[in-house]
């Protein structure tokens, strides 16, 4: 029963889908945790133990679960609901954010609040700045129950993080988003093969243009990138979209996670074959081979990971239940729970977004799609929330009253700055950052931690 329920949701994951919603999403606000609906999931019995050191990069480890850890200062996480082990829809799209000092801002991007309407797919850019979604607006839009004939999809951008939002296209039932590679969304949409068998088609939002791909391919979800992944040859062998390969086995694989820096690299994953069809093995893949293997975990076990830090650290979810966390109590049953992936010692660390965990506000989905951290390269290190009281805050070129406006971003739009003040026209400038790359200066009058 694990292993359907695990199999059927992997599926989803990887076409990005992430059912249900409501109409157009609106801005939310910042709230406390609130519960998620979720049937009681089956438990994992991950073993726990002291975290190890880094070993050479051919020694297989084994995966350790450590003591779970707050989150991190001045980060953001976005965050999918829903139930979990299940096929339901995404109940809503959050964002969990800290600043310096104090506990996680949790505050609801979208929610499923109007009957009759879900999101039917979804797509998060690495830092969740840029995010796509699918709403069923009209009949049955599948893809749980048969599409009707009157079936309406409307496509919704957002590139402020959630906050506002647009309305591009209008489909029918058999479209999604899979992916947004070089700056285009890439879509599917129902066809037939060569033969005349039922087949995905990809293409491009803009122009149309459809994707030749590898033959008998099936897309992996990556959060961005120069190109996309594909499963081939009965989930044996990962290509790119040229047909060249990536990886291969001689076991069928799926993939857990891959970063948009690098499409030569991937985090994939063995299940045995037989009854409890326990979780095999992990491997972190780089130029065609493994270069670094993790053993361990049971049927109730397992990683997705939704936002890379750098190459071998990554934020995700990861299946498991009070008795395999060092310090923890609660229900002894599994959850999904939100946390810091490290492939180079094999560690998995609970984090502490919605209080004390394995508490009822993890009960459900938690599927880290992102992680931001601003521009440590840059120098825009801290996160501010823009407290512009439902208008906007002037971002300008430069510090002063009368400097050109670059964009006015939403109240509720997280900038990033750089530590420094400078003082001009009576006013306190920051030099921030935008969520789609916008550099200038803004009041700290109308920016909070």
């Amino acid at each position: 029963m694990k292993r359907s329920l695990f199999a059927t949701f992997a599926l989803f994951t990887l076409l990005g889908v992430a059912c249900s919603g409501d109409g157009p999403p609106s801005p939310g606000s910042d709230a406390s945790p609130s519960v998620s609906p979720g049937a009681t999931p089956p438990p994992a019995t991950a073993t726990a133990s002291p975290a190890p050191t880094t070993p050479a990069a051919d020694t297989p480890l084994t995966w350790t679960i450590t003591r779970p850890q707050p989150m991190p200062a001045d980060t953001v996480f976005i965050v999918e609901k829903g139930c979990y082990q299940c096929d339901g829809p995404a109940t809503a799209l959050e964002r969990v954010s800290t600043a310096g000092v104090g506990s996680p801002q949790v505050r609801t991007l979208f929610e499923a609040t109007t009957p009759g309407t879900y999101i039917t797919s979804l797509y998060v850019a690495p830092g969740g700045h840029d995010i796509w979604l699918f709403v069923c607006t009209a009949g049955g839009c599948g893809p749980l129950g048969p599409a009707s004939a009157d079936a309406k999809q409307t496509l919704h951008h957002s590139d402020d993080g959630g906050i506002t939002w647009s309305e591009v296209a209008v489909f029918g039932a058999d479209t999604g988003i899979v992916s947004v590679v070089a700056g285009l969304p890439i879509l599917s949409r129902g066809g037939v093969d060569a033969s005349g068998n039922p087949a995905a088609v990809y293409f491009t939002l803009q122009g149309g243009r459809v994707i030749t791909t590898p033959a008998g391919a099936f897309p992996v979800y990556q959060s961005g990138g120069s190109d996309m992944l594909w499963q081939t040859e009965g989930n044996t062998k990962l290509r790119k979209t040229d047909g060249s390969i990536v990886f291969e086995s001689e076991r069928p694989f799926q993939v857990a996670g891959t970063p948009a820096s690098n499409a030569s690299t991937a985090l994939v994953y063995w299940r045995e074959t037989d009854p409890p069809f326990a979780l095999g093995e992990h491997a972190l893949i780089d130029g065609g081979k493994a270069i670094r293997t993790i053993k361990g975990g049971d049927a109730g076990f397992f990683i997705w990971v939704g936002g890379w830090i750098d190459g071998t650290r990554a934020v995700g979810r990861a299946g498991m239940m009070p008795a395999d966390v060092p310090g923890a109590t609660g229900p002894q049953h599994s959850f999904s729970i939100p946390s810091l992936i490290n492939l180079d010692k094999g560690t998995v660390t609970p984090l502490e977004l919605y209080g004390p965990l394995f508490s009822d506000a993890y009960i459900g989905r938690n599927t880290v799609r992102a992680i931001d951290t601003g521009d440590a390269a840059g120098g825009f290190t801290l996160r501010y929330v823009v407290t512009a009281d439902s208008d906007c805050l002037n971002v300008r070129k430069e510090p002063a009253a009368a400097s050109g406006i670059l964009r006015c971003f939403a109240d509720g739009v997280i900038l990033w700055a750089k530590p420094g003040e400078t003082s001009s026209d009576g006013i306190t400038w920051l030099e921030v950052l935008g969520p789609d790359g916008t550099k200038g200066f803004a009041s700290k009058e109308f920016l909070a931690r």
